[in-house]
């Protein structure tokens, strides 16, 4: 069954702590989306179509070979140029061992977030250039990963309520619109594939402050402790 905003109980729209400048919100634990596809919850309602990747009540397991969610190609989410705030509940559990993809597009020159293969959260380019945290992913439960483009061309990376050591760093391009976006996989033959758990993932058109995020992260917190 498809969900939308105009259809899910009004009580399910304040799962979100900041829905100011969020174009995608989906709360990947939540019973309403546990089908094979559903609509975000905001004011966009974008369809996501699941492949693969199974619901559980932390959010939705992601098998490291062929599971992804496919976030479709509306413009509101073809974000070109800064400001462009990333976050997500994730559970990697093979850190370390290759490139596990959160959210990213299909194609070469759109914007995403992954964690390293030394562990280290980094935004990209896709597949062309990329810019990482210093500081690690902390271990394989569940954090707040999130990473902040700003319109001063910085690069912004926060684990939970805290930031990198590193912030900020310099990052300039651009990125091209009209392509897809997936949670989970870069695109559907894409090498770069997460396995592990995924729970809420955010996209802001803006630079969320580090209070914001710490906001989002006391509100959220509890559903994965």
């Amino acid at each position: 069954m498809v969900s939308s905003l105009l259809t899910l109980p009004k009580s399910l729209w304040s799962y979100n702590p900041i829905p100011g400048g969020c174009v995608l919100y989906l709360p990947l634990w939540n019973p309403n989306l546990s089908g094979p596809v559903f609509k975000s919850v905001d004011s966009y309602g974008h369809t996501s179509t699941v492949t693969g990747a199974t619901y559980g009540s932390t959010g939705r397991d992601f098998d490291g070979t062929d599971d992804y969610i496919n976030c479709g190609t509306s413009s509101a989410l073809n974000l070109t140029d800064a400001p462009i705030s990333i976050l997500a509940w994730v559970k990697g559990d093979s850190l370390g061992t290759g490139f596990q993809a959160i959210y990213i597009s299909d194609e070469l020159n759109g914007y995403g977030i992954y964690v390293t293969d030394t562990t280290k959260l980094a935004w990209t380019k896709t597949g062309v250039d990329d810019v990482r945290s210093t500081d690690s992913v902390t271990d394989a439960n569940f954090h707040l990963q999130s990473a902040v483009y700003d319109p001063s061309n910085n690069v912004y990376f926060y684990e939970d309520d805290g930031a990198d050591s590193g912030n900020p760093h310099a990052y300039t391009t651009t990125f091209s619109n009209g392509l897809t976006y997936h949670i989970g996989a870069r695109g559907v033959a894409g090498v770069v594939r997460l396995e592990g758990i995924i729970g809420e993932v955010w996209i802001y058109n803006r630079a969320l402050s580090l209070g914001e995020i710490t906001h989002i992260y006391n509100q959220t917190k509890g559903r994965y402790s």
